[in-house]
């Protein structure tokens, strides 16, 4: 964190009581600290119906009826029993004292639950966050407290849920207040961080991630303990906790290029500011960024929010998946994006704003291998592979954010954020509707192979493409800069020229209107003046 903590962070936090007690720059790295957590609780509370989804399907009676392995028999191996041949025959399943007839957790219902019902809200309301954001200085460590303070109520509601319906509408609303997290946070971070450290900055909001993944499966004791509501119940009283911290102890930071220091809420021209995002947007090197990110969002997703029922399905759910999966992507995850993050700086400090797509492609091909591992490996060596896919795969998150917001104007850093963060939503966000229909044609197993490891290398693809288009235009840039260089030398040297034979036209006027005792003097000069 060293890069972080330099003068040129400290000169957009203002001064106050808190501040006169701690240096100015330590004071930014906490700022970052309290975003990442209000990032990391929000990531708790949206995966947290992930690792319920066997339960949530049982109780509420979401889905079609299946045949799975019945888990009160602990010391039955499942490679043994004949489950999953039974998935569409009730007589058998009921038969086999291993097996046992239930709802499925990867149903559309289900996928409908975990991606479109909160994906599209999040999508639609982070985009009109990130406008109003751009036309209105409003407080935005106050709105992002609000909002962290009601998607925890929200969370703690889903618990009291009965229905499917009731389930649903908590997970629309949760979807429209998380969509103000990263904008709100990107733009704070944006007023804070230099274009050179953005991203680290970025890199290690972007761990909340990992550590709210892990942090959700690390709550699989306590659901089986006490049940799946407490999952939802422990969730919202951790989130409620650190908003208020983040209320009572984050200051608004002073932006850039505002004369009012953010003290008056000062309206923009609204259709401008969307002129110019979309205008930004037709560049085809951010459209295909856009389109990668959203492939690799989207594989991302498929897995987080159907690991737990993917090991349940085809490893019986006796490998203690939900301890690995508390700590594998918090330690994989953190490396691998804090990696990128210090790897992209560098090479932007050398190659410039292209050179972060290196990591993105690198990154997305090292970690296909990686996750075939992890779908075809049997418990533990899934989890050793997942590990290495994590650390070499998971640097993309803030190397792709900080290559959009470099890529837009300064001064609509949020609005192009946030509408990039729409794009790659409704992208990634739908993909895993797309599971069942393919899990009925082949297998969990190779559906999962399709839309996990596939979605990777369907990304890298596209953020190759990028990389090689931005390439292209720095070197037209470059060319076009020597050009419009060497044709400016020469109207120089031409303007000298003639600058000199008026000067000596005019010298030898005036030499001949003087006496001639000055001439010697004037020649003199005129040669000194060479």
């Amino acid at each position: 964190m060293s890069g972080l903590t330099g003068s040129s962070i400290s000169s957009s936090i203002p001064s106050g009581s808190l501040v006169n007690r701690a240096s100015k720059r330590y004071y930014s790295v906490y700022i970052l600290m309290v975003l990442m957590l209000v990032y990391l609780t929000s990531q708790t509370d949206r995966f947290v119906l992930g690792l319920t989804s066997y339960h949530v399907s049982r109780d509420l009676r979401i889905g079609h009826l299946t045949c799975f392995y019945n888990e009160s028999n602990e010391g039955t191996q499942c490679g043994n029993n004949n489950c999953s041949d039974y998935q569409t025959n009730r007589d058998k399943c009921l038969l086999d004292e291993d097996c046992s007839w239930d709802y499925s957790a990867t149903s559309v219902y289900y996928q409908i639950l975990a991606g479109p019902a909160f994906i599209v809200t999040f999508a639609v309301s982070s985009l009109l966050t990130g406008l109003l954001l751009s036309v209105y200085t409003l407080k935005r460590t106050l709105l992002l407290s609000i909002c962290a303070l009601t998607w925890s109520v929200l969370t703690g509601l889903s618990g009291f849920c009965n229905q499917y319906w009731e389930l649903l509408l908590t997970r629309i609303g949760l979807g429209i207040f998380q969509a103000a997290c990263t904008p709100l946070a990107g733009s704070i971070m944006s007023d804070i961080f230099e274009e050179k450290n953005r991203g680290v900055a970025l890199g290690f909001y972007s761990w909340g991630v990992y550590f709210g993944y892990g942090l959700a499966f690390a709550s699989d004791f306590i659901i089986k303990s006490y049940g799946w509501r407490w999952g939802f119940w422990s969730a919202s009283i951790l989130s409620t906790i650190v908003s208020f911290l983040s209320l009572l102890t984050v200051r608004e930071p002073i932006r850039r290029n505002d004369k009012n220091n953010g003290r008056l809420l000062k309206k923009k021209p609204y259709f401008k500011i969307l002129k110019q995002v979309l205008k930004s947007y037709m560049q085809l090197p951010l459209l295909l960024l856009c389109i990668g990110a959203g492939l690799r969002q989207g594989g991302g997703l498929v897995w987080a929010y159907n690991a737990k029922a993917y090991f349940r399905k085809l490893h019986c759910d006796t490998t203690g998946v939900g301890t690995y999966l508390s700590w594998v992507p918090v330690v994989g995850g953190t490396v691998g994006v804090f990696a990128g993050g210090m790897i992209s700086d560098g090479l932007v400090r050398r190659l410039g704003t292209r050179s972060r797509l290196i990591v993105l492609v690198t990154c997305c091909f090292l970690a296909a291998p990686f996750l075939f591992g992890t779908l075809y490996l049997s418990p533990p060596w899934a989890f050793l592979s997942l590990l290495f896919s994590y650390i070499t795969g998971e640097m993309w998150f803030g190397v792709a954010i900080a290559v959009a917001m470099e890529m837009v104007p300064h001064e609509i850093a949020s609005s192009g954020l946030a509408l990039y963060l729409f794009v790659i939503n409704i992208i990634g966000g739908n993909i895993n509707l797309v599971l069942p229909s393919l899990q009925k044609l082949t297998s969990l197993q190779t559906a999962m192979a399709v839309l996990f490891p596939g979605s990777y290398l369907m990304a890298g693809s596209f953020f190759l493409l990028a990389g090689i288009l931005l390439s292209c235009r720095s070197k037209r840039s470059s060319s076009s800069y020597e050009i419009n260089e060497k044709a400016a030398l020469i109207i120089q040297d031409d303007d000298d020229k003639t600058n000199v034979d008026l000067f000596t036209e005019s010298e030898e006027i005036s030499a001949r209107r003087r006496p001639v005792t000055e001439r010697p003097l004037i020649a003199m000069s005129f040669t000194a003046s060479m």
